[in-house]
């Protein structure tokens, strides 16, 4: 049989090492002020709690060492915010692949108009070059055409003339003869 006492000796040596423990760690101060303010009449809920904001770096025993939570938290916001504008950059800068093809493909479709464009163009041109060149053809033909019927024309006139003139000839031949013959 255990004594009353015994049994509870474990106990307050187990009570006794977590308090020295919390002591090294300096939580002990904290809690006595929270029991004081408990007693006190103020509720805890109203005692900021102490959260650790960066969990890579753990309490140690001598307590938070490194940056400040304040100064963690500015630098991560910072970071976060030059990583955002990196991001808006480069999507700016470099589009995503999807917008790309269809720049691409509205790019090869203007072009292909473009190229329509100056093919048709083209084509226009030609056609009044051709239909000019077809006018200047006819407008020779006519000309020559013009040119031909006064040859001949002049060719029937002088053939008129010369017979004219041999009528005229022979019938001045007539009528001298006609002469001659009356006075003889």
């Amino acid at each position: 049989m255990l004594v009353a006492g015994e049994a509870k000796e474990p106990r307050r040596r187990i009570l006794r090492e977590a308090k020295t423990a919390e002591n090294q760690r300096g939580l002990l101060p904290l809690k006595e002020g929270l029991k004081n303010r408990t007693e006190n009449g103020l509720s805890t809920a109203s005692i900021p709690q102490r959260r650790d904001t960066n969990p890579r770096q753990p309490l140690s025993r001598k307590g938070f060492e490194g940056p400040s939570p304040l100064l963690y938290d500015k630098s991560t916001e910072q970071q976060q915010q030059q990583q955002q504008q990196q991001q808006q950059q480069q999507q700016q800068h470099q589009p995503v692949p999807r917008q790309q093809q269809k720049q691409q493909q509205q790019l090869q479709q203007q072009q292909e108009q473009h190229q329509r464009q100056d093919l048709q163009q083209q084509l226009y041109h030609l056609q009044q070059q051709q239909q000019h060149y077809q006018q200047q053809q006819q407008q020779q033909e006519q000309q020559h055409y013009h040119h031909q019927q006064q040859e001949q024309e002049q060719q029937q006139q002088e053939q008129q003339q010369q017979e004219q003139q041999q009528q005229q000839q022979e019938q001045q031949q007539q009528y001298t003869s006609f002469v001659f013959m009356f006075f003889l």
